[in-house]
């Protein structure tokens, strides 16, 4: 928290936080459906056509061959993830399963781009798709000083202002950051007191992230 809050002075005391609009992370439900995590790819939707492919994930290619079981074309991709920052997993319900794609990242920097050449996550006519998460949203009061008085003012932050932010770290207009934790993203997270303003040469919020 620097010297200027909300356009005016910033002075000590309590920093209170309230999300708005919790952040999330872009994710894709598979379309193409499998008996089990342990099906052989070849057996997308019931049946047995399937012969493997290329998924394009965040530009980054995935060869999957016709023998693959699905659990190995999801191991393909988490072992992708440091590169794409999208991992996957295996959804099952009423009796078919499917991948889920999630992006690592939370907010609208960070998304989810899939294409590929043959039904394997996706089916049918649809061959690509693409997610992107969404940014927090977070009132911040703090105290300030105004024509002589010190009063709480309120500023909203937003995430992911920078394209290398996660939506998780929300600033205003003055510079002043506070970067939530997941456990802090949560629109149950109202007028929490997340630090304390002391004033001295700069002003410094101790503990910057919030939890």
């Amino acid at each position: 928290i620097g010297s200027t809050f909300g356009g005016v002075s910033t002075q000590g005391g309590p920093v209170t936080v309230t999300v708005t609009n919790a952040a999330s992370r872009a994710v894709s439900v598979g379309t193409a459906t499998y008996a089990s995590v342990n099906a052989s790819v070849s057996t997308v939707n019931g049946t047995t056509v399937g012969a493997g492919g290329t998924i394009v994930l965040n530009g980054q290619s995935i060869q999957v061959g016709g023998s693959d079981t699905v659990q190995t074309l999801i191991n393909k991709i988490n072992n992708s993830s440091s590169t794409t920052g999208v991992s996957a997993n295996f959804t099952f319900g009423n009796g078919s399963g499917s991948v889920v794609l999630k992006q690592q990242n939370y907010g609208g920097n960070f998304g989810i781009s899939e294409s590929e050449s043959a039904n394997l996550i996706l089916t049918g006519a649809t061959s690509s798709v693409s997610a992107t998460g969404l940014n927090a949203t977070v009132t911040v009061q703090a105290q300030t000083l105004v024509n002589g008085a010190v009063q709480t003012t309120s500023s909203v932050f937003s995430g992911g202002r920078s394209s290398s932010d996660s939506g998780l770290r929300a600033t205003d207009n003055f510079g002043n950051s506070i970067l939530l934790t997941e456990a802090g993203n949560s629109t149950a997270t109202a007028n929490d007191t997340a630090v304390s303003v002391t004033s001295g040469a700069a002003f410094v919020a101790a503990g910057a992230t919030y939890v």
